[in-house]
């Protein structure tokens, strides 16, 4: 390159970075496809008036104009996204009561939390939740549940992963003493946006069984399906189902939960959530039902 070349090369770039001031981000897209990019300085009812690069100041009719995207908008979305990717923890903590009918029937209170770390390889939760209710002084209703989760994604699209699972269960008058089912799998994400969730995934494992009463403990080969799918709905309320199966290839007993919610937002970190939750045992034991159906009104704090 001879010394004429190089001289109208740094008067180039010299031109270009005097006429481009830093407010020209503003990108004003037009109803035949077309796209200007400048600063806006100025808008009114009707017309935008734009700063360019090449023509100075141009009005642009709104008539003509089918979006704008503004400088500010850009910087906003990279915000958000950044935040989005940097909190790789979130959690909730629920409060509220419980209208149970089946091997209780009363109002029980209930209190829950959930942990969750995700990141786009893999995810860890931690959740747990009691319900407790008493009458004249006497205890009648008294349950717990606990679930520790571990996965990691695979393949190409990061859709498939491989879990490992341990749930636990204590149900005071469904005779559960004690339920422990450490299971693993894999899943398969269907769809993870903000606006719609679907997840479908299986795993196997055990069920060990220890009862409140004398019926002698047992230990039986488990496989768990499970479905789950949310929609986003008006104003940021949702809906979602949460379906899991537990059949025992050694014992031949059915179990399933299943639980529906809706969400209501109240603010950014508070809602309101009303839950239909059905427990279904084929083989509950002497004396107990087969189904629990709950509904649930409460209170929750995400984080």
């Amino acid at each position: 390159m001879n010394l004429k070349m190089k001289m109208n090369a740094l008067y180039f770039l010299a031109a270009m970075i005097v006429l481009m001031p830093l407010g020209l981000a503003d990108q004003v897209f037009l109803t035949n496809e077309d796209r200007l990019t400048g600063s806006i300085v100025n808008t009114d009812a009707k017309t935008y008036q734009l700063q360019t690069p090449g023509m100075g100041v141009i009005n642009i009719p709104k008539s003509l104009v089918d979006h704008v995207i503004t400088d500010a908008d850009i910087k906003k979305a990279e915000a958000e996204a950044a935040a989005k990717k940097a909190k790789k923890w979130s959690g909730e903590l629920e409060t509220g009561f419980n209208r149970e009918r089946g091997n209780v029937n009363n109002t029980e209170l209930k209190g829950a939390f959930k942990l969750k770390r995700k990141t786009d390889k893999n995810e860890f939760d931690l959740q747990g939740d009691t319900y407790y209710s008493e009458e004249d002084r006497k205890m009648n209703s008294q349950k717990h549940h606990g679930m520790i989760r571990y996965a990691y994604s695979f393949g190409q699209t990061k859709k498939w992963f491989h879990f490992f699972k341990t749930e636990g269960d204590h149900d005071r008058f469904a005779n559960i003493d004690a339920r422990v089912i450490p299971t693993t799998g894999l899943g398969y994400w269907f769809s993870d946006s903000d606006d719609f969730k679907f997840m479908t995934e299986i795993g196997a494992g055990l069920t060990y069984t220890a009862f409140h009463d004398d019926t002698k403990e047992r230990t039986d080969l488990t496989v768990t399906p499970h479905l789950f799918i949310e929609k986003k709905l008006f104003w940021n309320s949702s809906v979602s189902e949460d379906l899991f199966l537990y059949p025992t290839l050694s014992g031949g007993e059915f179990r399933f939960k299943s639980e529906t919610k809706f969400d209501n937002p109240i603010t950014d970190q508070l809602k309101l959530r009303f839950s239909l939750i059905n427990h279904y045992n084929s083989d509950p034991g002497e004396e107990v039902k087969k189904n629990d159906l709950s509904l649930v009104s409460s209170l929750v704090y995400t984080y």
